[in-house]
This record gives structure tokens, C-alpha cells and sequence, in this order.
């Protein structure tokens, strides 16, 4: 193999596993002191009978997909009244 194509399959193979460092990482620390047990935990009542309400205002909460990680969708859950992000979760996907 001559020097050039030498090169770039080792900055390729780098940059690949820079991306794959990220995205690992990222997934790693998503939920890590805002998962909806920390959710519960600080705020009990927040959790009703029907469901998870806002610990702010008391409105009710959407999901947004904040991203993929490996085999998990990263969401948000947020509040639909005041838009403040109450929890993070994960879920595989199917």
C-alpha cells in the first residue's frame, strides 16, 4: 500500500472511533442524575394517580426524542405548560 492510502485508513479508522466514543459516552451519562427515579425522588408528589405531572406548575408532560444512542432512544420528558425538562429516560428500540 503506498503512504497516502496508508493514512487515510488510519485517520478514517481514528475518526470513526472518535464518533463511536461520542456516542457511547453521550448515551452513557444521558439519564445520570435526572432519571425519573431522581424525578421521584425529589419531587413524590409530582407523581399523582393519572400519571407524572410538572413539580413546577403542575402541567402534563410530552416525550421528545432527544437522540439514539447504541440499540436506545434517548427522550426528554417535558412539560407542556411551561416547557421545563422534568426527567430523562431510555428506551430500546424495537
Amino acid at each position: 500500500m503506498d503512504p497516502v492510502t496508508v493514512v487515510m485508513v488510519l485517520a478514517f479508522i481514528v475518526f470513526f472511533g472518535t464518533v463511536m466514543f461520542s456516542i457511547a459516552h453521550r448515551a452513557a451519562i444521558f439519564t445520570k442524575g435526572c432519571s425519573f427515579d431522581d424525578y421521584i425522588r425529589v419531587f413524590p408528589d409530582a407523581v399523582k394517580a393519572g400519571g407524572v405531572k410538572c413539580c413546577k406548575c403542575g402541567g402534563g408532560i410530552y416525550v421528545r426524542k432527544a437522540g439514539i444512542g447504541f440499540g436506545e432512544i434517548l427522550q426528554s420528558h417535558i412539560c407542556n405548560q411551561c416547557g421545563v425538562e422534568l426527567y430523562r429516560s431510555k428506551r430500546p428500540i424495537n
